[in-house]
């Protein structure tokens, strides 16, 4: 990364969210360098990485990702997960074309795990993992007892010293994002409710909404 985080210049934030020319060109140069570099070890051939690198910076200068940013993550780490997202989704696209069913092969049923299930579940792993990477410590806090270690919202609250009213702000807060990142990946497309840590036991079960109800009751 060239120069300041974007994050750390107040200024920059609000010209950037504006939709500023100039501030966009000070972005696109301080954070172009390791997009290229996250593109380039997709294995991508050379002469794709830089339309690719173009089309990240096009979908994160968007007006819609742009109000999507609150302004106070670390922007370098938000844009790394809309790049592995985007190379995640040209290597599928990828293998579709490779592995595409001649026409007159026979229907095989698989009653079992596929090799596809085996890759959903490390791609959701993958974007767990940078969730992780753009979380406060607050969240991360909370992350660890809800989302890890399954504690309703009053145990969190006695457990990490926090009042209620905090954890269910934070948490409501943090639900909404991962949801956000999961479908920003290709991952429960349909669901419109909120996220527990039911989403960490369906690991590569895209397209399959979890429960609703009070996560305090454990179901329904």
């Amino acid at each position: 990364m060239r120069g300041t985080p974007l994050e750390d210049d107040r200024a920059l934030v609000a010209a950037f969210k504006r939709g500023d020319r100039a501030a966009l060109t000070v972005v696109f140069r301080t954070y172009v360098d390791e997009v290229t570099r996250q593109v380039r070890a997709g294995r991508l051939p050379e002469h794709e990485v830089e339309a690719m690198t173009q089309e990240i910076f096009l979908k994160a200068f968007s007006d819609d990702a742009r109000a999507r940013w609150d302004g106070l993550r670390p922007f370098g780490a938000w844009l790394n997960t809309m790049t592995r997202n985007a190379v995640i989704d040209r290597a599928r696209k990828e293998r579709r074309l490779q592995f595409r069913a001649p026409d007159d092969m026979p229907d095989v049923v698989d009653e079992g795990p596929s090799a596809a299930d085996d890759v959903d579940a490390r791609e959701l792993q993958t974007v767990l993992e940078g969730f992780r990477g753009c979380m406060t410590p607050d969240e991360a806090t909370l992350f660890a007892a809800r989302f890890e270690q399954g504690l309703s919202l009053s145990q969190t609250a006695k457990a990490i010293g926090w009042s209620e009213i905090k954890v269910r702000t934070v948490d409501t807060r943090l639900r909404a994002r991962l949801l956000e990142e999961a479908q920003g990946a290709g991952f429960f497309a349909r669901v419109k409710v909120k996220i527990g840590a039911s989403l960490l036991a369906r690991r590569g079960k895209k397209m399959k909404e979890p429960q609703t109800g009070d996560p305090e009751r454990g179901g329904p």
